[in-house]
């Protein structure tokens, strides 16, 4: 079994990601469910080694967040994400929701829209208890739109399935 690399450091969200799911589980059930060696999860836990892309697929995969924000690559930036979740907003709202306009405006935006969704899921569990309730009011709509674009998908049969003859 390769080791994974102790010289570089575990990413502090990793680390206390699993902090967390081992508090309320075990390191073993936490290994098994995220598909990681125990070993592995131990050492993540220290801030020994940096994860391996698929380790940090797995990870991100588990906990339901982006592999960048895993990294660290990019620093949450909320309010980046609030003006950004805010036009977007605006824009669907702007489209009646009687007209296909709307729901492929909703389609084309999916992923887009679920990265910044996951972005403010990861903000939320590390964020100060004053910013909760407005994380919480925009994963709320969120929410309601991802709920629409898939009662709307499964009309149609998914990606533009409506348009093919």
């Amino acid at each position: 079994m390769v080791k994974e690399s102790s010289s570089r450091k575990t990413p502090i969200i990793i680390t206390e990601l699993l902090k967390k799911a081992v508090a309320e589980k075990s390191q073993s059930a936490v290994a098994r469910e995220t598909g990681l060696t125990l070993l592995t999860v131990q050492q993540y836990l220290k801030g020994l080694g940096e994860p391996r892309q698929k380790n940090l697929e797995r990870l991100a995969d588990y906990f339901d967040v982006t592999v960048d924000s895993l990294r660290g690559d990019k620093p949450i930036s909320l309010s980046s994400t609030f003006k950004l979740l805010d036009m977007y907003f605006a824009f669907i709202e702007s489209l009646d929701k009687s007209t296909d306009m709307r729901n492929h405006g909703l389609l084309f935006t999916n992923i887009w829209f679920r990265r910044n969704a996951q972005y403010l899921s990861t903000a939320y569990r590390f964020c100060k208890e004053d910013q909760k309730p407005i994380i919480e009011s925009y994963l709320t709509k969120c929410e309601i739109l991802r709920i629409e674009e898939l009662e709307w998908a499964k009309k149609t049969g998914g990606l533009l399935g409506d348009w093919c003859p």
